[in-house]
C-alpha cells in the first residue's frame, strides 16, 4: 500500500502546476480520490458530488462489459480471449472494486451508444438529463473505485483490471492530462514486481500476465509521446538487442514473432516491440558510442521494413473485409514505427525523404479507409439496424443502472467504436510531420472519427497546436519538445 500512499500524497503537488494543462470548464475528478470525511460508502447507496443515488449493485455485472472486452481483445485468439473475458466477468461480480470501476467505463459506453443513436437519426433530443444522468453514474462508481483502492490490500491482478477500466474513464471524461496523472497510479501496481520487470509476451499463459501485457502496450506508446522515456517494462528478442542463441548478433527480425495476443488496439506485436526498441535506444543514445547506436538502429529499422502479417488462416480469411482492415491498420502502424525511427533516434524532420515517404503511405491507407468507415457508419439509419434496435437486454438489470433508453452496445456497435482508434497513433504520427493543409485535414478526420471523448479532443488540440508553433517560428521542431514546452498532454486509448 505503500505505492498507492506515495500517488495520492503527491497528486496535489501534481495538480497545482496543471492550471494551464487543463481546462477550468470541466470539473476534474481527481482532487476528489481522497476518502470523504464521512467515511467509506455505506452498503445501499452513495451520493455523488453531482447528487446522483447509486444503488449497491453487488452481485451485478453490466452486459456491457463482457462485450466492451470482447471487442478490446479481438485479436486474442480463443478459447483464450473467453477464458480472459470469463475472469475479468468474475472478478467484477467477486470485487467491489473492480464492480465499481467497470460500471464507471460501462456508463461511458451506454452513453456513447446513446450518442450515436441520435447522431445516425440526425437529431438532438431537446432533453439531454439520461446523458447526464450516465455521465454523472460513470463519475460516481470512478470515485467509488478510489475509495476501494485505498482502504483494503488488493490483489495485483484486480489492480490492474481497475486501472485499465478507470483509466479509461479519465481519459474519456476528463482528458489526456488526467489520464496521464492516473497512469502514474498504475506504475506503482508494475512497480511491485520489481524495477522494470522482465515481460515475455509470448508467454501469456496465465489471467495477470495478459492483463500485464495489456498495460505493457499502452505504456510502449506512452513512450512515444515522451523524450527519452525507456518503457516501464524490460522486453524479451527486443530488435537491437544481442540475441539469445547468437549473442554476438542483434535482434534483426520480428515476423516470426508469436504470440496469443498478436495486436492490441490495432499495434502488432511484433512492431509493438521494435517502437519498445526505439524508446529505449533514444533514452540511451546519449550514452552510448555512435557506431554502437548506428547498429541498433539498423537491427531494428531492418526488423520493421521486414515485417508482415503472418500468412492468413482460412478462418481469418472467411471474413475478407476485417482482414483488410487488420492489414491496412498494420501497415499504418509498420510506417508509423519507421516516422517513430526517424524522429527520435535519427533526429530527421519532415522533410526527410524517409519520412515523406512513410508519411504519404499513411495519409494513402488512411483515407481510403476513413471513406470505408465513413460509409459504413452513414448507412445505418435508425430503425432495424441501429444500435438501440439491436441491442439485447441485459441479462440482470438494476432499475437505477440501466433504463430501456440506455440499452448496452452490441458487439456490432462497440466493433465500430474501436474501428478508428485502431489507426490513432499512426494518424497522429502522420500528423507531427504533415506539412500541407490537405494532409493535415486527413490525419485530423483520423483522430476525431474516435469519437468525443475528452482525451481524443486533447490530441486534436495539441496537434494543431504544434502546427501553429512550427507557423510562428517558421522553425520544423521536434513536437514532444513542444508539448512540453506548451504543457500540452496527448494519450492513447
Amino acid at each position: 500500500m505503500e505505492g498507492i500512499d506515495d500517488f495520492f500524497q503527491t497528486l496535489d503537488v501534481e495538480l497545482a502546476g496543471w492550471d494551464n494543462a487543463l481546462d477550468p470548464a470541466v470539473p476534474y475528478p481527481l482532487p476528489g480520490f481522497e476518502s470523504p470525511a464521512a467515511g467509506p460508502s455505506t452498503a445501499g447507496h452513495v451520493v455523488d458530488g453531482g447528487g446522483i443515488a447509486l444503488e449497491d449493485t453487488e452481485g451485478y455485472m453490466d452486459p456491457t462489459y463482457n462485450v466492451l472486452n470482447d471487442s478490446y481483445l479481438c485479436a486474442l485468439a480463443k478459447p483464450l480471449r473467453d477464458l480472459i473475458v470469463q475472469s475479468a466477468s468474475r472478478a467484477v461480480v467477486s470485487s467491489e472494486l473492480n464492480r465499481n470501476a467497470a460500471m464507471a467505463v460501462c456508463m461511458i459506453y451506454r452513453m456513447r451508444a446513446q450518442q450515436q443513436v441520435h447522431a445516425e437519426a440526425a437529431v438532438r433530443p431537446d432533453n439531454d438529463a439520461e446523458e447526464e444522468c450516465l455521465r454523472k453514474k460513470s463519475d460516481g462508481y470512478f470515485h467509488r473505485a478510489i475509495d476501494n483502492l485505498q482502504s483494503q490490500p488488493i490483489p495485483l491482478g484486480a489492480k490492474m483490471l481497475a486501472f485499465l477500466d478507470l483509466h479509461e474513464h479519465q481519459f474519456f471524461q476528463v482528458g489526456a492530462a488526467a489520464s496521464t496523472v492516473l497512469r502514474r497510479l498504475g506504475d506503482t501496481f508494475v512497480e511491485e514486481l520489481g524495477p522494470r520487470p522482465l515481460l515475455d509476451v509470448v508467454k501469456l499463459d496465465s489471467y495477470d500476465r495478459v492483463l500485464l501485457s495489456m498495460y505493457a502496450w499502452s505504456d510502449c506508446v506512452r513512450t512515444i509521446t515522451v523524450p527519452k522515456k525507456r518503457t516501464l517494462f524490460a522486453f524479451t528478442r527486443l530488435p537491437g538487442e544481442p540475441s539469445v542463441d547468437s549473442p554476438g548478433t542483434l535482434v534483426d527480425s520480428v515476423t516470426d514473432f508469436v504470440s496469443p495476443l498478436p495486436s492490441l488496439v490495432g499495434l502488432p506485436v511484433g512492431l509493438m516491440l521494435c517502437f519498445a526498441a526505439t524508446s529505449n535506444l533514444s533514452a540511451e543514445m546519449d550514452a552510448l558510442p555512435d557506431e554502437v547506436v548506428k547498429a541498433k538502429a539498423t537491427a531494428i529499422e531492418k526488423a520493421i521494413r521486414a515485417w508482415h502479417l503472418p500468412t492468413p488462416t482460412a478462418h481469418e480469411l472467411a471474413d475478407s473485409a476485417y482482414y483488410m482492415e487488420t492489414l491496412t491498420n498494420s501497415e499504418m502502424w509498420r510506417h508509423a514505427a519507421i516516422i517513430y525511427l526517424y524522429q527520435a533516434v535519427y533526429l530527421h524532420g519532415p522533410l526527410s525523404k524517409v519520412i515523406l515517404a512513410s508519411l504519404q503511405q499513411i495519409l494513402q491507407l488512411g483515407a481510403r479507409s476513413l471513406v470505408q468507415y465513413e460509409q459504413s457508419t452513414s448507412r445505418l439509419a435508425p430503425g432495424s439496424d441501429s444500435p438501440a434496435a439491436l441491442a439485447t437486454p441485459p441479462t440482470t438489470t438494476t432499475p437505477s443502472v440501466t433504463s430501456p433508453a440506455a440499452p448496452p452496445p452490441t458487439s456490432e456497435t462497440m466493433d465500430r467504436f474501436f474501428s478508428p482508434v485502431h489507426r490513432a497513433v499512426p494518424f497522429f504520427l502522420a500528423g507531427t510531420c504533415a506539412l500541407l493543409p490537405s494532409e493535415r485535414e486527413v490525419c485530423l478526420r483520423g483522430l476525431r472519427a474516435c469519437g468525443p471523448a475528452k482525451g481524443w479532443s486533447d490530441d486534436v488540440a495539441a496537434l494543431e497546436r504544434v502546427w501553429e508553433v512550427q507557423g510562428e517560428k517558421g522553425w520544423l521542431r521536434d513536437w514532444r519538445t513542444v508539448l512540453e514546452e506548451e504543457k500540452l498532454h496527448i494519450a492513447f486509448l
